[in-house]
């Protein structure tokens, strides 16, 4: 049925170019046609036929491009992703900081969460999530021997010894609250600041273009430039502006 259906969105495909069908292959979209010609081979063979329909699949993300909204936001996020590299090292090393200052403070209360970096840095990602943060804090805040975490000097889920209780009372309190502050809330903000930051990039350089191709269009009208005419001379102007900048340097 699949192959029927792909067999039958090409013979439309070819038939919708009239007199001229080889454009199927060298117009607009030959990059996806050409795809969706191979694929559809392909399925004619028995052993390519599975691959092949995961590659149809896989071809549709060309929507992406036809959709300019989609096409915006998706352009935005790898824009985004590629400018959060300065604030992950950050994150980390945020992370880092608390985690060697938590081994430093908790560790002789608290050996489950904070016995070393590796279970500190897991416990601190806890908090983040907002995953009983608040449970990490009062075991720190009132003492091991002192919260129901802890039952008769023996972590409940573990078994590991609380040896050392010792209540913090306002460091523990401090500790996490700034700790959650910044690594929840100022950083999370930084994050999507900067995706919202390239999604109206990319949406400034779309309207941009938007504004030159509508300049370029109301020109050609005016000067009598119609049809492959108006597409050689975008051609020309293309290849003589070397630097992308959108003027020719003469």
């Amino acid at each position: 049925a699949q192959v029927a259906m792909f067999a039958i969105e090409f013979v439309l495909k070819v038939v919708a170019e009239g007199r001229k069908p080889w454009r199927y292959f060298v117009g607009q979209n030959a990059k996806w046609n050409v795809i969706d010609f191979a694929v559809l081979v392909a399925c004619l063979i028995p052993g390519l036929s599975r691959f092949a329909r995961i590659v149809r699949v896989a071809s549709l993300s060309k929507l992406v491009s036809s959709v300019i909204t989609l096409n915006i936001v998706i352009e935005g996020l790898l824009l985004g992703i590629y400018n959060m590299f300065y604030v992950i090292l950050l994150l980390v090393l945020v992370f880092y900081i608390f985690a060697v200052g938590a081994i430093m403070l908790f560790r002789a209360n608290d050996p489950w969460h904070f016995l070393n970096l590796g279970r500190a840095l897991t416990s601190l990602l806890r908090c983040t999530t907002g995953d009983d943060w608040t449970d990490i804090m009062y075991i720190n805040l009132y003492g091991c021997d002192r919260y129901p975490y802890y039952e008769n000097g023996y972590y409940e889920l573990t078994g590991m010894q609380c040896t050392s209780p010792k209540h913090h009372g306002l460091v523990s309190a401090a500790f996490f609250v700034t700790f959650q502050v910044i690594a929840s809330l100022v950083m999370i903000n930084l994050f999507v600041g900067i995706v919202t930051s390239g999604i109206n990039e990319v949406m400034g350089r779309v309207q941009r273009a938007m504004s030159d191709e509508e300049k370029f269009n109301n020109m050609c009208q005016l000067i009598g430039i119609q049809g492959h005419q108006a597409q050689m001379y975008r051609l020309l102007f293309k290849l003589a502006d070397e630097d992308k900048s959108g003027r020719m340097s003469l």
